[in-house]
């Protein structure tokens, strides 16, 4: 849950994600006709955290982009989530906006106006 929102996915644990993810990982390795130590030379990951993955472990995001991108699969992990359509300083840009008109209203509105006097010279 996320603010009180129900995600899609929660029904599975970390734990669980893992596992499948090292299994998933393991096959696709095996497809390409690549051993553990083939993925070592051509990633730069050592051998020890090649095999925490295909264990389900945990393992750095750092290793697992570099992992990735030696079978192949970095592609398809940068695309799980869509960029956003108006950029994040775009977006900055749109909130400072929007505050600062906000915040004129409101110094405005809490003022009253007097009615203006006549003058009997």
């Amino acid at each position: 849950m996320i603010s009180g929102r129900y995600i899609k996915g929660n029904g599975i644990t970390p734990s669980d994600a893992l596992a499948k993810f090292g299994k998933s990982f393991k096959t696709k390795r095996i497809s390409i006709s690549a051993t553990q130590e083939d993925l070592q030379i051509h990633s730069g990951v050592s051998l020890t955290v090649i095999k925490r993955l295909e264990a389900g472990k945990p393992i750095s995001t750092e290793n697992l982009v570099k992992l990735l991108r030696s079978i192949e699969l970095l592609p398809e992990f940068l695309s799980l989530i869509p960029e956003p359509e108006i950029s994040l300083e775009d977006e900055f840009k749109q909130s400072q906006e929007m505050a600062a008109t906000l915040q004129r209203k409101r110094a405005s509105n809490g003022r009253k106006r007097m009615p203006m006097l006549k003058s009997y010279d």
